[in-house]
């Protein structure tokens, strides 16, 4: 599991000005190259081309729709698991596991509806843990970074309720 520090924010900060901070973090090539992924699609989410699905439960089409993009990833690897499938068994379906501290973030096409990109995110008290992630392989060619966009779209969402952590895990597949 790796664990990134969320910067905090202070008095009078944006949370632009907190992301600065964390893009100050990597060298200037690879934050050029993120800050311009990151633009693409504020872009296109600002000409009503993509939207982030923010789902607690909520939205079981596009639960359903990130299922099988997750199957999908996961058949494609040699010795891929399914463990979210597990769990959520577990838990007695999507909506119960989604609304035990849980939410899925979305990337979706808003022309048919699919779903570009996801993650499943546990909030655990002072941080989010992302537990399970999976994007379009389709999609990744004309549309860069849909991974750390959402995983951004968190780091935003950390920053502005005052969490400190975001820790995701290694993938095991």
């Amino acid at each position: 599991t790796y664990n990134l520090d969320i910067p905090s924010r202070e008095a009078g900060e944006t949370i632009d000005d907190v992301m600065d901070k964390y893009y100050g973090r990597f060298k200037s090539k690879q934050r050029r190259q993120f800050k311009k992924d990151v633009r693409t699609i504020d872009q296109m989410i600002e000409e009503g081309e993509l939207e982030v699905v923010i789902d607690t439960g909520d939205k079981l089409d596009d639960g359903l729709a990130f299922l099988a993009l997750y199957e999908d990833e996961m058949d494609a690897k040699a010795k891929g698991r399914k463990p979210l499938f597990d769990a959520i068994r577990r838990d007695g379906g999507l909506t119960e596991f989604l609304k035990n501290n849980r939410q899925g973030v979305y990337l979706r096409r808003k022309v048919d509806g699919k779903i570009l990109g996801g993650l499943i995110v546990k909030r655990l008290g002072s941080k989010y843990s992302i537990g399970f992630a999976a994007t379009d392989s389709q999609e990744r060619g004309s549309i860069r970074s849909i991974q750390f966009y959402l995983m951004q779209t968190m780091i935003r969402q950390s920053i502005d309720e005052g969490k400190r952590e975001l820790s995701y895990g290694v993938d095991t597949n």
